[in-house]
């Protein structure tokens, strides 16, 4: 039995390699200027205020770093995997206008209010390439995780709410490569809507990448984040901003 099953399954495999990439690593890295916008809120006992993050909190434009290591692999019953970190946060300090009730606080108008905002994300992504000639095309399953902190801090209060948030979203990823120039265009996305909440993060991007593998790549991201009384946290709002970034396939 074995020496049928094993020159069957070399030859398996052998088949499957002639159709697709040998396996190849991708590492890289890139800075994100986003700016953030839209509003949250935090009730303990159902009285709560949408806070805005640019009229309320003044939350800033940041430029933060994501990472990605991308294993692809002959197997075509094995899904290639993408990991990918993003830093993604921001600070303020405004005037409230305003009263605002934030969990079982209180900011009264004319309080001079810290906000800080992180939603630091781990992206798992795995994925099956369907295309990969001038034109490529992939599409998986991102189990993206989400820590999630807002904190108001004034002279008199200070409140904080952290989550943890296991997000499964559809993924694709699309690239079209110009020949003989080393120069693509791209773009990817992940996405999932249900319950009265949804998240999305998209990338649009213009890159080259050298005949030894070194590449750069810039473009657009953009994160939509809808939360419906999750742990009596509601959010609406978006980050967006350019990036630019370096990579090295091999």
């Amino acid at each position: 039995m074995k020496i049928r099953i094993l020159p069957g399954l070399f030859l398996l495999l052998c088949t499957s390699a002639a159709h697709a990439d040998f396996a190849g690593v991708t590492i890289g890295g890139a800075i994100w200027n986003h700016q953030p916008s839209g509003d949250f809120s935090y009730s303990e006992d159902g009285i709560a205020t949408d806070i805005d993050f640019d009229d309320t909190l003044g939350l800033s434009t940041e430029a933060e770093g994501f990472f990605w290591l991308a294993i692809e692999h002959p197997i075509p019953f094995l899904p290639n995997l993408k990991l990918q970190r993003t830093q993604l946060s921001s600070e303020g300090e405004e005037r409230v206008t305003q009263s605002v009730t934030f969990g079982d606080q209180i900011y009264t108008a004319g309080t001079d209010v810290k906000s800080s905002v992180s939603l630091n994300q781990t992206d798992i992504i795995l994925y099956y390439e369907f295309l990969d000639n001038v034109v490529s095309f992939d599409a998986g399953l991102n189990i993206k995780i989400i820590d999630a902190e807002f904190e108001l801090t004034s002279s008199l209060a200070n409140e904080s709410v952290s989550e943890t948030l296991y997000v499964p979203m559809l993924y694709a990823a699309a690239r079209v490569d110009l020949p003989l120039t080393g120069v693509y265009l791209g773009g990817s996305g992940s996405l999932i809507s249900m319950s009265g909440s949804s998240f999305s993060d998209y990338q649009f991007n213009v890159g080259y990448e050298s005949a030894i593998g070194l590449g750069v790549e810039g473009g657009y991201r953009m994160q939509t984040l809808k939360i419906d009384d999750v742990s009596d946290l509601n959010t609406n709002f978006k980050f967006d901003g350019a990036y630019l970034g370096l990579f090295y396939h091999f």
